[in-house]
């Protein structure tokens, strides 16, 4: 009990006291006051900076290729040359079986060529083509505005991100001098 009789008395001193509400000497603006006040906008100027933006563009064309296989291996000559002369012998009776074989060969082998150049004659096609491709156009952006504004019969100029309107709020400090 004699404990809650003494705090309360302690906490009252300590709240009344000048160090502890900070109008003691230990404060550091001693003598410094600030206020909130408005003043006048006179003049908003924006600035604006141009800037480059960058347009990406696809262009796509076609293009004719022309292509040929160079290495031809012959198999058509072979084949065409086997099935020929294959034919050739089944036509022919006993006494022109070798004659038919021959003229079937040389035949087969004729068509077979003909057909392998055929297949690997130069052909061409048609083959798109894209690139991306970066124009640049220029554009204004605001940056900010120079705002110009009366205080006490004189005019100040500085930078702000929006246009302020009418009034500019000021923080004004008072310190004395001695």
């Amino acid at each position: 009990m004699k404990a809650n009789k003494l705090i309360l008395p302690l906490l009252l001193a300590l709240g009344s006291s000048p160090l502890y509400a900070g109008h003691g000497h230990h404060n550091k603006h001693r003598g410094h006051d600030t206020t909130v006040v408005k003043a006048r906008v006179s003049q908003v100027e924006p600035i604006v900076e141009v800037v480059q933006i960058p347009q990406e563009h696809r262009e796509c064309w076609d293009e004719e290729v022309s292509s040929s296989r160079r290495h031809r291996s012959g198999s058509g000559l072979l084949t065409g040359a086997i099935i020929g002369g294959v034919i050739g012998h089944n036509v022919g009776n006993e006494q022109n079986r070798g004659a038919t074989a021959a003229v079937g060969t040389l035949l087969g082998a004729s068509i077979g060529n003909r057909a392998e150049r055929k297949r690997h004659a130069p052909y061409s096609y048609t083959e798109q083509h894209c690139s991306v491709t970066t124009d640049y156009i220029e554009e204004e952006r605001i940056s900010g505005y120079r705002v110009s504004y009366l205080y006490h019969g004189e005019s100040y100029t500085t930078r702000m991100d929006r246009d302020p309107g009418k009034f500019v709020r000021l923080r004004v400090s008072h310190q004395l001098l001695d």
